[in-house]
């Protein structure tokens, strides 16, 4: 019985480490966006994954969504699929982590671009009703669905709605997670307006962080799944 964990960053899937190592139970792939997620997932399967997680951060689109909330999403929208999680591995997980940390259940939004407004991320919540949004769920989730295995959405909200996160900062940002100083420097030297979010987004995002790091000590070894959810 094996776990696929799927995120963005290398970063997230680091905060699965548990004395130096991923737990035995879990495989992870990483990559930012919904076509390297979906392959990232494929992968982990045909390597013997018996289910699936997107496991990271996440924008929120709630206003009473606040940072450090930890999303499990109950179903994944796109605005053309709908892709529900697994209801018993949900259930078993949150009972697992919901005496420690602030919880909330609802709908996440899969989008193909970052969600960088706060006009963007509302509208995602007063259309489709989705409390978070991500760029990988509904990738990971259509190869769950594809396969017929469990799934769920480990996320947590990294932004507040109304927090605008340029469009610009992924390409400052490399592939582990992490911050490419010299290229945030030239971007920021061109829009020095930008500094103080950005400041305030880079706290928020390591309060963020800190939140998954302790989830996946709370939900142990195989983040809360059983061989029969």
């Amino acid at each position: 019985m094996r776990v696929g964990v799927v995120s963005g960053l290398k970063r997230e899937t680091e905060c699965l480490i548990i004395d130096n190592k991923i737990p035995d139970d879990l495989m992870v792939s990483y990559g930012i966006g919904p076509e390297l997620a979906s392959a990232g997932a494929k992968q982990l399967i045909f390597k013997g994954a018996d289910a699936l997680v997107s496991f990271g951060i996440a924008g929120g689109t709630a206003p009473h969504i606040k940072v450090g909330t930890l999303v499990l999403a109950t179903e994944v929208l796109t605005g053309v699929d709908r892709i529900k999680t697994t209801r018993k591995w949900l259930d078993a997980l949150a009972a697992l982590v919901t005496d420690a940390l602030v919880i909330a259940e609802g709908p996440i939004a899969g989008v193909d671009r970052i969600a960088s407004s706060p006009i963007l991320k509302t509208q995602l919540n007063t259309e489709l009703g989705a409390i978070a949004c991500d760029m990988e769920s509904h990738a990971i989730g259509s190869v769950a669905k594809k396969y017929g295995i469990p799934f769920i959405v480990i996320r947590v909200v990294s932004d507040h709605c109304h927090r605008e996160v340029p469009s610009w900062l992924l390409g400052c940002i490399n592939s582990d997670g992490r911050v490419k100083y010299g290229e945030l420097t030239a971007a920021l030297a061109r829009r020095p307006w930008c500094i103080v979010n950005l400041l305030s987004l880079a706290c928020e995002t390591r309060r963020a962080f800190r939140v998954l790091c302790r989830v996946a000590r709370l939900a142990g070894p195989s983040l809360g799944f059983t061989q029969n959810p």
